[in-house]
């Protein structure tokens, strides 16, 4: 579980570390950080940012971060359970088990692509210390169509 100690907001950006994951191999955590969104709906900054400040004040810093309203941890499988539900109202036609947490990565490496972000800040979005967040990116033929597109507008004619 996400402890209160490993939830911090600096100026418009929230962090959270990570202990355990797939991309902890060295046991020291992963950092994940959230910007402020301004205007966007869902906001994971301001999300973070208002529960950071509804704490206690006499929260200890080992305490459960997300908790439900009962007051039980949030787990992955919670949070994993969560989305599929949501996801399958949307996407009605895919079977649940296709969104998964790598499913997920998959899908935000794919969007920060197509959104047109630097290689190796898509890297660092998703925790990768080596170049295999290139094999999580789904290249499908628009993207090489809109590659095509891309240079051959940029390039100086003769």
């Amino acid at each position: 579980c996400i402890r209160n100690k490993d939830v911090t907001c600096r100026g418009g950006t929230a962090i959270i570390k990570l202990y355990g994951t797939k991309t902890d191999s060295e046991k020291k955590g992963t950092t994940k950080y959230f910007a402020n969104l301004k205007g966007f709906f869902p906001n994971p900054f301001r999300m973070i940012f208002i529960l950071k400040s509804l704490k206690p004040k006499e929260a200890r810093d080992s305490d459960v971060f997300f908790m439900t309203a009962e007051k039980k941890p949030v787990t992955r499988t919670m949070f994993v359970d969560f989305i599929q539900t949501k996801l399958k109202v949307i996407f009605p036609n895919i079977d649940i088990k296709e969104w998964n947490g790598i499913s997920l990565r998959k899908g935000g490496a794919t969007s920060a692509m197509r959104a047109g972000v630097k290689s190796e800040i898509i890297q660092k979005l998703g925790g990768w210390s080596s170049e295999i967040y290139k094999n999580y990116i789904d290249h499908s033929l628009i993207d090489v169509s809109n590659a095509q597109l891309q240079i051959a507008t940029t390039m100086p004619q003769h």
